[in-house]
């Protein structure tokens, strides 16, 4: 019954945003152009013939303008999409869409080709300043209309310590790879560094020092963790023992960069990298 209210007061929300825009006052004489470069937006909703799409569990539709305000990126919880763009009025024209062959489910593949579609249809735009909290982005064809939040808002970045990250999968650069396990691995680094967690099959805990910026390191504005030995449980009679030996390769490495993006850390060491959300 609470999922049911929810839904329908997301919906009412969006239609009446929806109906907004479709006035002539929905952007104003802002210029689009120079308002969105450099920033980026989280979807916090998508009607599709005026019923809330649900996406994909996990995921949410991001968009990126460039500096230049002449490109954007997206992605929808699979692969990376790309394009130039241009601004005839408060329609978003699009041109040369390319989009990378992540190895996803078909769900998300799906979703990915959704998100095209709506690029693909010169979708009009709305830009507000103070909706839902804070800069509120539109995007509205005749079928789907995709409201997004500014991302300092919608998805702050998650302290590397302190929080509970989630292994959600791998990538060696070409394709990402994720399991299908019965329990996931998590981990936890705690103010004494020392991290805590399980990776799959056993509980295991290790020494780490954490450079994040804040006491003059590290280089090319990524974090920076330092391993200590860990003392691994023995993996035999595991039925998730390739997945346990993934994080291990990871927090064996000795020391590996890190990036945080809201909630979502990726923790990278040569040719391979493990990602994790928080929670």
């Amino acid at each position: 019954m609470l999922r049911s209210a929810r839904s329908a007061a997301i919906v009412l929300v969006l239609l009446a945003v929806a109906a907004a825009c479709g006035s002539d006052a929905d952007s104003g004489d802002v210029d689009l152009a120079e308002e969105l470069r450099g920033r980026e937006f989280w979807s916090i909703g998508v009607l599709e013939d005026g019923v809330e799409r649900e996406l994909v569990e996990g995921t949410r539709i991001v968009i990126r303008f460039d500096e230049f305000g002449t490109g954007l990126g997206v992605s929808a919880g699979c692969n990376s999409i790309g394009g130039s763009i241009e601004f005839d009025g408060a329609r978003l024209i699009t041109s040369e869409l390319f989009m990378t062959e992540m190895g996803c489910d078909p769900q998300r593949h799906a979703q990915d080709e959704f998100v095209i579609a709506v690029l693909g249809d010169e979708p009009r735009i709305a830009f507000d300043g103070t909706a839902f909290g804070g800069p509120e982005l539109g995007l509205e064809t005749d079928d789907v209309a995709i409201r997004f939040l500014d991302a300092e808002v919608a998805n702050p970045d998650q302290p590397v310590t302190g929080t509970l990250w989630t292994v959600t999968g791998f990538d060696d650069g070409l394709a990402a790879m994720s399991f299908g396990v019965t329990r996931e691995a998590t981990f936890e680094i705690g103010d004494d560094s020392t991290m805590r967690g399980f990776d799959g099959c056993a509980d295991f805990d290790a020494a780490i020092e954490v450079a994040d910026g804040s006491i003059g390191g590290p280089v090319d504005g990524d974090g920076e963790f330092q391993f200590g030995p860990v003392q691994w449980a023995s993996l035999d009679g595991c039925d998730e023992a390739e997945y346990a030996r993934m994080v291990r390769r990871v927090f064996d490495s000795g020391q590996a960069t890190f990036t945080v993006d809201g909630t979502n850390l990726r923790i990278a060491i040569e040719g391979f990298a493990l990602t994790a959300r928080a929670g």
